[in-house]
């Protein structure tokens, strides 16, 4: 996307005082809240698209409860268990004008991304730096990453290209390094037979404070952008890359993503996997990709609510 298009979004936006809450299967309710846009009988569901959905332990629980055959947007919207996290959005910029940078950066097309970035609270700092401080382990990101290097620590992010003409937007990537790195870090010290302060403080931080993040956050990133794209931009046409077609398109060949994000991941979320690409992508793909597009021979995962 333009260079300047991304600021103006990013000038418009409250910056990185947006809170997002999650709990596990919460993107269950939000894709039935944005589908549906209102009430709708189970019945209904259940022919749709969205019917999975209704097997998501949160979402059977609520249905058992209210016993009417419908899901109301105020059911959904207020459906909250006791355990939840809190997260703080903030907003960054990735990518160059320049086309011989776009491998590097891994683009569909040169220009800019949008970054968005899930960061975690200020509990989860503050716990951080009392256990860990500035210690060996204190560091569990990239600055070269896109990154938020101004408030809350960033837990993962997606890079997301998008066109208000189309009203489409691109998910590029999904991805986090501190969950990461810090059970990498994790690893490395259970090797340490003497006893060792950092390393219990460290396997206190992961096994105390990291536990519920490590369990979904793929699915708390993805529900993030979905949020920011909806209710934030107006976006509802919105795109994920396939495993294979985005590692050609971006030109990964060995640093490839885990699979499962561009697999199971939007399939879960009710992505549609087909055989065409998001419109403004159509002027920047190679003969060669071109070719393989217009032989059904590449895919997409797309949504539209």
């Amino acid at each position: 996307m333009d260079n300047q298009l991304a600021n103006d979004i990013i000038a418009m936006l409250p910056g990185d005082r947006t809170l997002f809450r999650y709990h596990q299967d919460r993107y269950a309710f939000m894709l039935l809240e944005y589908a549906t846009k209102g009430d709708v009988s189970i019945a209904d569901i259940k022919r749709s698209r969205f019917a999975k959905l209704l097997e998501r332990p949160a979402v059977k629980t609520l249905m058992a409860q209210r016993g009417s055959g419908k899901l109301t947007a105020y059911d959904m919207a207020l459906c909250w268990p006791i355990e939840t996290q809190s997260y703080v959005l903030s907003l960054g910029l990735w990518g160059s004008r320049k086309s011989k940078e776009r491998d590097w950066h891994q683009t569909s097309r040169t220009g800019t991304n949008l970054v968005l970035q899930l960061n975690f609270d200020r509990g989860h700092d503050t716990a951080f730096q009392k256990l860990l401080g500035k210690t060996d382990y204190a560091k569990f990101s990239y600055d070269a990453h896109p990154i938020n290097t101004k408030g809350r620590t960033t837990m993962a992010w997606a890079r997301i290209d998008l066109d208000l003409d189309s009203g489409e937007a691109l998910i590029e990537e999904l991805q986090n390094d501190w969950l990461r790195n810090a059970l990498w870090g994790l690893d490395n010290v259970k090797h340490v037979k003497t006893p060792d302060q950092r390393k219990q403080n460290l396997e206190r931080y992961v096994h105390e404070h990291l536990q519920p993040h490590i369990k979904m956050w793929s699915e708390a990133m993805l529900s993030a952008a979905l949020f920011f794209l909806i209710e934030e931009i107006g976006i509802r046409q919105i795109w994920l890359h396939d495993f294979d077609t985005g590692n050609r398109l971006k030109k990964l060949t060995w640093s490839k993503p885990p699979r499962s994000l561009y697999t199971s991941l939007p399939k879960r979320f009710c992505f549609e996997k087909v055989k065409q690409a998001p419109s403004f992508l159509h002027q920047n793909l190679t003969r060669k990709l071109r070719k393989r597009f217009n032989a059904g021979q590449e895919h997409f995962w797309k949504l539209a609510v």
